[in-house]
């Protein structure tokens, strides 16, 4: 499940802006550090930081870079200051593809980091690089939001119900559970369900099943075959 940060610093300014953000003064001189295995939580995590730090200060400056294409001495220069803001945002995907060299100066600049720059760094989560991110952890200047794929049914059952509550709407159990089983267990999928669901009812309203099963009938589960099958046995209702 996507789960709450590991640390918080508290203060007035969410990074990104939602249940599972960060709390900074500033989003600037901080390092923000994007860990896990869920490829849709972490981009839009990542998208809300961009959202977050350019509301601070809008005319910063954003640059994204590939850990993997990284050599020796150019995280220096991403981290300079910019000839055309006072202030940058640096975004840099993949971190477990990160060199030895480059890691050495990443764990030097976050060790002091710029005041005039907000640094996001994106972790695919498994073990490769988990060396860096031990370390990266140790810096107070770091802090970590973990976002985890569901693993089960009832974890992405739960999930729809975390999604519903953070667009301040509510669903009920037997609702959640039949989203999952008409829409599948693909969280952007999930995502996209529940925006049209909340708007399509009247707001405050909780999403009950039979409003689930008016836009998102049938299980995703369920292969040509079987509605086939169905048919020519005369089970229509079952079809």
């Amino acid at each position: 499940t996507e789960t709450s940060p590991s640390c918080c610093v508290m203060a007035a300014f969410l990074w990104p802006p939602n249940d599972y953000a960060v709390v900074v003064a500033s989003a600037f001189g901080k390092i923000l550090l994007i860990t896990g295995n869920a490829e849709f939580l972490a981009e839009r995590t990542r998208s809300r930081a961009v959202t977050a730090v350019t509301a601070e200060h809008p005319d910063c400056e954003v640059t994204e870079a590939s850990a993997s294409g990284l050599q020796a001495g150019e995280l220096a220069g991403l981290t300079s200051a910019s000839l055309f803001s006072d202030n940058t945002l640096l975004v840099i995907s993949d971190l477990q593809e990160l060199g030895d060299g480059p890691q050495a100066e990443l764990l030097a600049y976050c060790e002091g980091p710029s005041p005039e720059i907000s640094l996001v760094l994106v972790h695919g989560g498994g073990a490769k690089g988990k060396g860096l991110l031990d370390k990266l952890r140790k810096l107070p200047a770091v802090s970590e939001v973990k976002l985890e794929a569901p693993k089960y049914e009832r974890d992405y059952a739960r999930w729809v119900h975390t999604e519903f509550r953070d667009l301040g709407a509510r669903i009920d159990d037997e609702g959640a559970t039949l989203l999952v089983a008409s829409v599948g267990q693909d969280l952007r999928a999930l995502a996209g369900a529940a925006d049209q669901l909340i708007s399509s009812v009247d707001r405050g309203t909780e999403i009950s099943a039979s409003v689930v099963r008016r836009y998102f009938g049938g299980r995703a589960d369920v292969r040509g075959y079987e509605i086939a099958d169905a048919a020519i046995d005369g089970r229509i209702n079952v079809a």
